[in-house]
């Protein structure tokens, strides 16, 4: 299997750390990148699919380092393309970007063809998190029936809120998907939008620190956000990747404490 290590400093992607491990063995990559003088801060974002660790790190005569922690926390909840899914470069998963928008560390559950269900919730992390991000839908929509879909989206958002009630929490719908015009058990995909929609505004109350927006995903390929009069967010993704800074003109959520309704591509 392919690995990709993505390396930032000072937030410019310099290069990757990459090779390929065969299936049930180990195998090790290594990288030398020339930074010049001054401070500088480094970011390695490891991959999406395989399991990592820095084993050494060589530095020139006279240079240090120290570890920086990120002050906030995000949780991911998703199916396979919050998972990174399809993404060559790990940096470009969307929720990778979110989280550096966010300046936050991501702590991602995703899990490939998952829907929702409210027991994941239930396993409760060892830290608080000041974010969450949920993003299923597509596969409910996909495999699922009617009213199983509407019990397990409220259920799994009810815990949720119940489970970590000072986290702001992100409500992702599905986006647009190649076969979107089928009506399924669920019924057409615009209703399916609006199960999970309907869900995350269930929870929304004076101390939830909740406020939905509406947001509709387009489309196969990340041209432009756009937030328009109706709080319409346009955003459209390729295969699983996120072209660099278009998560950065997101409406300012962090700020604001919104749960953000944005959608993701095809599974």
């Amino acid at each position: 299997r392919w690995f990709v290590h993505s390396v930032f400093v000072n937030d410019c992607r310099i290069g990757e750390v990459s090779g390929f491990v065969p299936e049930n063995e180990t195998a090790n990559a290594t990288g030398s990148f020339r930074m010049g003088k001054g401070i500088k801060r480094v970011r390695i974002v490891f991959p999406w699919n395989e399991c990592s660790r820095i084993s050494s790190l060589e530095l020139d005569d006279g240079a240090s380092f120290a570890p920086v922690k990120a002050e906030k926390t995000v949780l991911i909840y998703g199916d396979s393309i919050t998972h990174g899914y399809d993404a060559l470069l790990p940096s470009r998963k969307y929720v990778s970007q979110l989280a550096q928008y966010l300046e936050a560390e991501e702590h991602n559950k995703a899990i490939g063809g998952d829907w929702f269900f409210p027991e994941l919730v239930l396993q409760k992390e060892d830290f608080e998190p000041d974010y969450i991000s949920v993003a299923y839908g597509t596969n409910d929509w996909n495999g699922q029936e009617h009213d199983r879909t509407v019990e397990n989206a409220n259920g799994f958002y009810a815990k949720l809120r119940a489970t970590y009630p000072k986290a702001k929490i992100f409500a992702i719908t599905p986006i647009w998907r190649g076969d979107n015009d089928r009506i399924t058990k669920v019924g057409t995909f615009e209703e399916g939008v609006w199960i999970v929609r309907d869900a995350a505004a269930a929870q929304e109350g004076p101390d939830a620190g909740l406020q939905l927006q509406n947001v509709e995903g387009l489309g196969q390929v990340i041209v432009h956000t756009v937030v328009k009069a109706d709080q319409l967010v346009h955003i459209i993704g390729l295969g699983g990747e996120h072209d660099d800074g278009n998560v950065r003109k997101l409406p300012d959520f962090a700020a604001g404490g919104q749960t953000v309704h944005i959608g993701h591509h095809n599974i």
